[in-house]
């Protein structure tokens, strides 16, 4: 079983992956299956009618919103403000959390589209799951 398995295969080898969970390539072809799942996301611009993906649908929005108009400079001032509690009671902004802002700029980077934003979002996801999936599969107890 390898990465190119992952890629000819991928469900077929995500089964795989996680029977024989021990073994470092399962834990890439995890990530990589992940982020191959991000990237072929499609979510609908709006909310509404029979849409249930409201939260993707939000994410979406706020990568184009937000993210596609930032600049260094911009996220650099943000940055700023989140490290000093600064608050914008005008504006009503309150920065509680930067991962989101942090992982859409990354992104932009790799390209324009909300696409490459899931990708890196879900790879960042999946590397903090498999690290927890390798200490528990590192267990002698542990057998699957």
């Amino acid at each position: 079983m390898g990465v190119a398995y992952a890629i000819i295969r991928p469900i077929a080898a995500l089964i795989s992956a996680f029977r024989n969970i021990k073994l470092n390539d399962s834990l890439k072809i995890i990530v990589l299956f992940s982020a191959l799942y991000g990237f072929f996301l499609f979510v609908p611009a709006q909310k509404g009618g029979i849409n249930l993906s409201v939260d993707s649908t939000y994410y979406r929005q706020f990568y184009e919103q937000v993210s596609l108009n930032e600049d260094f400079g911009e996220w650099c001032l943000r940055l700023k403000k989140y490290i000093t509690f600064d608050v914008d009671y005008i504006g009503g902004e309150i920065i509680k959390d930067y991962y989101l802002e942090t992982v859409a700029y990354l992104s932009t980077f790799l390209g324009r589209t909300y696409h490459w934003f899931f990708m890196l979002a879900s790879a960042l996801f999946a590397l903090f799951y498999v690290n927890s999936l390798k200490f528990i599969a590192k267990d002698e107890n542990y057998y699957y």
